[in-house]
C-alpha cells in the first residue's frame, strides 16, 4: 500500500462529472502545480547541462564555505553536480558516518508532494518515493550511503559508480557528480509536475567544536520535513509513459474527496474508462503531451466507502495499457470495524484471560491515538494520514493471523499489554512474547529489552507485528518483524515502548519500571534469572538502568550503546561489580568510541566485561550477534554477593540487595555504601548518607537465623531479619 498523500494546490483548468447519483459524484480535474526552476530533460548526458547559471548557490556568511549546484536529467538519470568551496575539504568516515565528516547530504521526493505545500514546521514522510542519500569523497574515493528509500529508514551503501568527486587544493574546491537512477527510485519522472530537493554541505573542520553546514531545503536532512524542500518543475519528458496512483483515500468529512492521480505521455491517443457495478464512463486524452488528471470520488450525504475501477486503452492498438481501482476509505469506519472485529474475537475467546487482554489493549491503543487523531488532522497531515495506515493494516491483520491465539503461542506476534500508568494515568504499553511450550504454571526466565530509536508513534510497532503488511520492527537496527528472543523463545520477553524515543530517561524510565512490575504481577518469573539488554537507544539505556539497578539482574548485554544519559564526573560503573555485563559493537558502528569509553570505565573499577568487536559492522542489530551475547548472559543465575558497592546519583535509585540510602544533597548528592556479609555479621561502610533503611528479609539481605548488623564500625541491630531503619531517613511529603 502506499503512502497517502494529501495534494495541495491543484489548479481546477476543468472539471467534468463522470458519474452522478444521490451517494456520491466521480468527476475529473487537471493536476498541475507550479516551481520556479525547471529541471531540463537531456536527450543524453553530454555535459552541457553543468555549465551557465548554476540552478541553486548557497554560502555561509561568516566563513569561506559555499557551493553550487546544477542540476539536469535524462530518461534513465536524475543528475546533480555541486561545486563545494572550503579550505579543507575531507573525510576518513565510511558508509552510515560519511555525514560526520566533509560531505554532502542529498534529500529528494521525486513526485513532490509535500515540497513547498506542506507546512514548514510538518515533519514526517508524506510520499511512498521519498529517497535521502550522504555523498563523500574519501581516501578510499567515492561513498554513495542511502539512508531514506520509500519513505522508510533503509541504510544501504550504493553503487559507488554513480558518482564521482575531484578535489582541487588550487581552487580549494570539491567537484561532485551524481548521476542517480530513476530506477533506483523506483519512480517514474514527471508523472508529477514537480519534485524537491534538498542539498546540504557539511564541513567538519579538525578544531571546530561543532559542524558547519549550508543547504538548500531543509526538508530530509535530518528529521523529513517535506516543506521545506525547494521546488523544480519538470521540463517536458522525452519519453512514454502511463501511470496510475493513489493520491488520498481518506474521508474524513463530507466536502472531502478521495483521488487518483492518472499520468500518461503516448504518441497515440488514449481513453479513460471509469465504472461502478452499473455505469461506464469514458474520457479521452490527448496524444502526444503529458496527460495529468485526478479522478476524484466525493460523498454528498452519508459517509460510506466507494469503490470505482477505471482502466487506459490504446486507441490505435485497442490494449489497455494501465488498470486500476480506487477506494473511499472513511477513516472512523474502519476504526468502528477494527474495534468490532476485536470485540468479537474477545467474546468467541472469553475463556482466554491473557488473549482478551491483548485485544482490548490494542483496541483501547487505537481509541486512543484516534482521539489524538482529532487534535491534528487538519494540522499534521503526515500523522494523522500515518495513524489511519496502522489502523487498516491492523484491521486487514486481525482478519487474519493476528486474529488467533496460535499466532502468540507460536510467537509469530508480540501480545500487547497495555495498562494505565500509576504516574500520570496516561494509557501506555509494552510488547510480551511467551517462552515455548508456555505453562502458565511454571516461573520462566525474563528478558526485558530496550528498543532502539524509530518512530515514536504508538500504533507503529503494533502494525509492524499485527497487521496484514508484515514489516522490519520500526525500531534502529532490526531486519525482520520479529526479535531474536521471539524466535527463541528461552522465556518471558517484554519490550517496554518506554513513552517512544526518550532514551529511558525519566518518563521513559518510569515507564521500563511500571511494565517490569506488571509483568511480575501476571505470571511467575524466576528472579535469579532476569536478563536487561538493548541496542542503540536501548543499550545505552541498558547503560543506565543496570549501572542503577544491578542487583536485579543476573546479566546484562549493551548492544551499540551511546552515555548520553551519564555524567562525566561521576563513575557508577562500580555498581556492576557483581553484575556480568556484555558490550557488542561494530568497528564500523558511529557509537564503538562510546562503547570503548564503557570498557574503560569498568576496568578502572577491576571489572572485565564480555566484549565483542564485530569486524566490519556498522550500526546495526543481527540475530547472529544477539545470539552470542545473549547466550552468553543466560549461563548467569543472579546470587547476593557476599561483598558489595553501590554509588548514588539519582533519588530514584539509592541502594540495592535491600539497603536503602538516605539521598540528601546537604549532605552528599553522591552517597556510597559498602556492604561486607560474614555468616550472619553485617557489615556496611557508607559515606554521605544520614540514614540507612536494610531489609535482612528474603526480599533484601537474605539474612537467615540471628542477624547482627553493624553501621561505620558501630553495632546498630542484633535479631531475627526483618526491616530496619538506622539514623535519620527524609520522609517524603507526598507519602502517608
Amino acid at each position: 500500500m502506499k503512502n497517502f498523500i494529501l495534494i495541495l494546490c491543484v489548479a481546477n483548468v476543468y472539471s467534468q462529472t463522470l458519474i452522478d447519483n444521490a451517494n456520491y459524484s466521480v468527476y475529473i480535474t487537471e493536476y498541475q502545480k507550479s516551481a520556479n526552476n525547471t529541471l531540463k530533460w537531456l536527450s543524453k548526458d553530454d555535459g552541457s547541462w553543468k555549465k551557465g547559471n548554476a540552478t541553486f548557490s548557497f554560502a555561509d556568511t561568516s566563513s569561506e564555505l559555499k557551493a553550487k549546484v546544477w542540476m539536469a536529467m535524462t530518461n534513465e538519470n536524475l543528475l546533480i553536480h555541486v561545486i563545494v568551496n572550503d579550505d579543507l575539504h575531507t573525510s576518513n568516515q565510511n558508509n552510515e558516518n560519511l555525514w560526520r565528516d566533509d560531505a554532502l547530504q542529498i534529500s529528494i521526493d521525486p513526485e513532490g508532494q509535500g515540497s513547498g505545500t506542506m507546512p514548514a514546521n510538518t515533519r514526517g514522510a508524506v510520499g511512498a518515493d521519498d529517497y535521502a542519500l550522504d555523498v563523500a569523497l574519501t581516501a578510499k574515493g567515492m561513498i554513495v550511503q542511502r539512508w531514506i528509500f520509500k519513505g522508510e529508514f533503509k541504510p544501504m551503501q550504493l553503487n559507488q559508480n554513480i558518482a564521482n568527486g575531484i578535489r582541487s587544493e588550487k581552487d580549494k574546491t570539491t567537484t561532485y557528480t551524481i548521476s542517480l537512477p530513476w530506477a533506483s527510485m523506483e519512480v517514474i519522472p514527471a508523472k508529477y509536475p514537480t519534485m524537491g530537493i534538498a542539498i546540504q554541505v557539511n564541513d567538519t573542520d579538525k578544531d571546530a567544536k561543532q559542524q558547519k553546514r549550508i543547504s538548500i531545503g531543509g526538508g530530509w536532512v535530518g528529521t523529513p520535513t517535506p516543506g521545506l524542500c525547494e521546488k523544480l518543475a519538470y521540463d517536458s519528458p522525452k519519453n512514454t509513459f502511463a501511470s496510475t496512483d493513489i493520491n488520498q483515500r481518506e474521508i474524513w468529512q463530507l466536502g472531502d474527496k478521495a483521488s487518483a492521480l492518472i499520468s500518461v505521455m503516448s504518441p497515440d491517443a488514449v481513453t479513460l474508462q471509469v465504472y461502478n457495478s452499473i455505469v461506464k464512463k469514458q474520457y479521452a486524452l490527448k496524444a502526444g503531451q503529458v496527460n495529468r488528471i485526478l479522478l476524484n470520488i466525493e460523498p454528498k450525504n452519508e459517509l460510506q466507502n466507494y469503490d470505482i475501477s477505471y482502466e487506459l486503452i490504446n486507441n490505435i492498438s485497442g490494449k489497455r495499457i494501465a488498470i486500476g481501482n480506487i477506494t473511499a476509505y472513511v477513516p472512523q469506519n474502519t476504526l468502528k470495524e477494527l474495534t468490532t472485529r476485536l470485540d468479537s474475537i474477545t467474546m468467541a475467546n472469553k475463556s482466554n484471560a491473557l488473549f482478551c487482554t491483548h485485544l482490548q489493549s490494542v483496541k483501547s491503543l487505537c481509541i486512543s491515538e484516534w482521539g489524538k487523531l482529532q487534535m491534528y488532522k487538519n494540522q499534521n497531515f503526515a500523522l494523522r494520514n500515518e495513524t489511519f495506515k496502522f489502523m487498516l493494516n491492523l484491521n486487514e491483520g486481525f482478519k487474519n493471523k493476528s486474529g488467533l491465539w496460535k499466532t502468540y503461542l507460536n510467537a509469530d506476534a508480540s501480545i500487547i499489554i497495555a495498562y494505565i500508568s500509576p504516574r500520570d494515568k496516561s494509557l501506555q504499553y509494552f510488547a510480551l512474547d511467551l517462552p515455548k511450550d508456555w505453562d502458565s504454571t511454571r516461573a520462566y526466565p525474563l528478558y526485558v529489552e530496550l528498543h532502539g530509536a524509530g518512530n515514536p508513534h504508538y500504533l507503529s510497532g503494533l502494525s509492524a507485528q499485527l497487521g496484514s503488511a508484515a514489516s522490519a520492527l520500526d525500531l534502529l537496527g532490526y531486519t525482520s518483524n520479529k526479535t531474536y528472543m521471539q524466535n527463541q523463545g528461552w522465556g518471558y520477553h517484554i519490550m517496554p515502548f518506554g513513552r517512544g524515543n526518550t532514551r529511558y530517561k525519566d518518563i521513559g524510565e518510569i515507564d521500563v519500571w511500571e511494565a517490569y512490575q506488571k509483568v511480575h504481577n501476571m505470571f511467575k518469573i524466576d528472579e535469579d534469572r532476569r536478563y536487561l539488554y538493548g541496542f542503540s537507544m536501548g543499550g545505552g539505556g541498558t547503560w543506565s538502568l543496570a549501572t542503577r539497578t544491578p542487583d536485579l539482574w543476573a546479566a546484562v548485554g549493551v548492544f551499540a550503546g551511546g552515555l548520553w544519559n551519564e555524567k562525566p564526573k561521576i563513575n557508577i560503573a562500580r555498581n556492576l561489580t557483581n553484575t556480568p555485563i556484555a558490550i557488542s559493537c561494530g568497528d564500523k558502528d558511529f557509537l564503538y568510541q562510546q562503547n570503548v569509553q564503557m570498557k574503560k570505565l569498568l576496568e578502572k573499577q577491576n571489572i572485565t566485561p564480555y566484549f565483542r568487536v564485530q569486524q566490519g559492522m556498522s550500526h546495526t542489530y543481527p540475530d547472529t550477534v544477539q545470539e552470542k551475547v545473549l547466550t552468553w548472559m543466560k549461563q548467569y543465575v543472579r546470587t547476593r554477593p557476599s561483598s558489595f558497592t553501590f554509588i548514588a546519583d539519582k533519588d530514584e535509585h539509592t541502594g540495592v540487595w535491600g539497603i536503602t540510602m538516605n539521598r540528601n544533597e546537604a549532605d552528599s548528592g553522591v552517597p556510597e555504601l559498602t556492604c561486607n556479609i560474614t555468616d550472619n555479621i553485617v557489615k556496611i561502610i557508607t559515606q554521605g548518607t544520614s540514614g540507612l533503611k536494610i531489609d535482612l528479609t528474603d526480599k533484601g539481605l537474605k539474612m537467615k537465623g540471628n542477624t547482627i548488623v553493624y553501621w561505620n564500625d558501630e553495632k546498630k541491630y542484633e535479631g531475627l531479619p526483618k526491616v530496619i531503619e538506622l539514623g535519620t531517613m527524609n520522609k517524603d511529603m507526598w507519602e502517608n
